[in-house]
């Protein structure tokens, strides 16, 4: 019975220990999380011209389609759809944020 409840006991010392160095783990991370994170108006703004390449990218593959040089169909359509997706996410985003705006100007402190 004693024998039982030392093993028990080691064992229970061994987790903690893994759920000290976890910790100690999860500290670091999120120390580096925090000096390589963004503030949300830099993501935005990163967000936002990454969109404006993608619609670059399709003008310019656009034109060269229509000006008849060497482009393929399909890398022109990827490129549409691309930039097609990247507004439509962008709009999503904006009309999300939007509401989250609204909902907080209408609580009262």
């Amino acid at each position: 019975m004693a024998l039982n409840s030392i093993a028990a006991m080691r064992a229970y010392g061994a987790s903690m220990d893994a759920a000290g160095t976890q910790k100690n783990t999860r500290g670091l991370q999120a120390k580096k999380s925090q000096e390589t994170e963004k503030s949300f108006a830099e993501t935005i703004a990163d967000s936002i011209k990454n969109v404006n390449e993608l619609q670059n990218e399709k003008a310019q593959a656009t034109e060269a389609f229509v000006a008849g040089e060497n482009t393929s169909i399909h890398d022109l359509m990827i490129s549409l759809q691309k930039a097609s997706i990247a507004v439509s996410m962008t709009s999503t985003v904006r009309n999300k944020v939007l509401e989250a705006y609204k909902e907080l100007s209408q609580i009262s402190f």
